[in-house]
């Protein structure tokens, strides 16, 4: 589930779900995502209980029409709270690599800086 709330194109759902009910076609068309990777999206967050989809009893002709809304749950809220969490510690982990990685090439670089100096004795002589 941390891999569908961190994916651009479920997010992007969850937010325009949260505001009011959307149905399919306008969540394909304020999203740059393709009609099926919706789809996809819709039928996973339904399944994991983040999405409610209801139908559209006012619909004139054929079959009605579905929307979607999100689910508003503590535990998901605390979930969401808890995967942002967790994928800022990612980050900072990484930058935190990265800081050690930059120190250690820059003493290795200042040894190396020392080593080509020509010595005092060798100056002078």
């Amino acid at each position: 589930m941390l891999a569908l709330l961190t994916d651009d194109v479920a997010a992007h759902i969850l937010r325009r779900c949260g505001q009011q009910p959307r149905s399919r076609d306008e969540l394909v068309k304020s999203s740059s995502a393709s009609r099926p990777t919706v789809e996809t999206k819709l039928r996973l967050l339904e399944s994991h209980g983040l999405l409610e989809r209801e139908l559209d009893r006012d619909a004139e002709q054929g079959r009605p029409p579905a929307k979607w809304q999100r689910l508003r749950h503590d535990d998901v809220a605390a979930f969401e709270r808890a995967a942002d969490a967790f994928v800022l510690a990612l980050l900072q982990g990484r930058v935190d690599d990265q800081k050690a990685a930059i120190a250690v090439r820059r003493a290795e670089d200042m040894q190396f800086s020392a080593s080509d100096a020509p010595d005092r004795d060798d100056a002078s002589a």
